[in-house]
């Protein structure tokens, strides 16, 4: 039997060997532009598909923990509404809320002067014999009120007039003058050993009220003649302050005169 592959391998052995050439060099270079057009496909499709991307979505934003917001579910099931962040709230307004206005009402009353003086008063004292002021003042004279004070060392008065006008701008006699620490112009007398003025105060406020304070060191005996002696109820720079609140004026809140109306309707008038 005849060995067919010796005979072709004696045939293949006579011919010559084919040049190669530079043909693994082509075949080198045709494969990097094959893998070139092939990147060049892939590049310019995911482009495309950024581009599609941007134009659905809008402009991607660089990652910041601002901008990325995870969010699991269940397949199928709504969002719970506990699980969201709350929204923003606006600050508060830097605008303060309105403050509601205060009717002021001409001229005071004797009974509004009264729980003005009660309120002011140094607290923990003892009060009683309320009165109005007499009747035959000037009339520039609006307002008046007195108030007894019982004190550890004894009884006193405190009693404050509310004038409208005070032209005479002369130191009244046995009066020392000047300025209060607010500027406003005040006159002051004092003697201990008058226990029915141990001390009265004249101040001129900015609105051209002027108050007058009296502190007694003593009340009308029980006779209405001879005076039951105590201790004044205020010092002098208490009665200077006193005199120079502003809650003590011409005009005071409407409520206020209301108020103390009620309270006092009826006042007798001081002796």
């Amino acid at each position: 039997m005849k060995d067919f592959r010796a005979d072709l391998d004696g045939e293949l052995a006579l011919l010559d060997e084919p040049p190669l050439g530079d043909l693994v060099g082509q075949a080198v270079r045709q494969g990097r532009r094959v893998r070139r057009r092939r990147a060049a496909g892939a590049l310019a499709g995911s482009v495309l598909a950024v581009a599609g991307v941007v134009m659905v979505c809008g402009p991607l934003r660089p990652y910041t923990r601002d901008t990325v917001t995870t969010v699991v579910m269940a397949p199928d099931q709504p969002p719970d509404p506990r699980s969201a962040t709350p929204a923003a709230q606006p600050p508060p307004s830097a605008t303060p809320s309105p403050t509601p206005s205060v009717v002021m009402s001409a001229p005071t009353t004797d009974s509004a002067v009264l729980v003005t003086l009660l309120r002011l008063l140094p607290p923990g004292l003892e009060t009683s014999g309320y009165a109005a002021q007499p009747d035959g003042l000037p009339s520039s004279y609006t307002a008046g009120a007195q108030v007894q004070v019982r004190t550890a060392a004894g009884p006193g008065m405190v009693t404050v007039f509310v004038a409208t006008t005070y032209s005479d701008t002369s130191c009244p006699t046995g009066f020392t003058c000047g300025t209060d620490p607010g500027g406003r112009e005040v006159g002051i007398r004092h003697d201990a050993n008058d226990c029915a003025l141990d001390t009265v105060v004249k101040s001129r406020h900015a609105d051209g009220t002027v108050v007058t304070v009296e502190v007694a060191g003593c009340v009308p005996g029980r006779d209405g003649t001879r005076p039951e002696r105590g201790a004044a109820p205020l010092s002098v720079d208490q009665a200077v302050a006193l005199a120079a609140d502003p809650a003590i004026s011409y005009q005071v809140p409407e409520q206020v005169k209301r108020e103390a109306a009620a309270a006092h309707p009826s006042l007798p008038s001081l002796r």
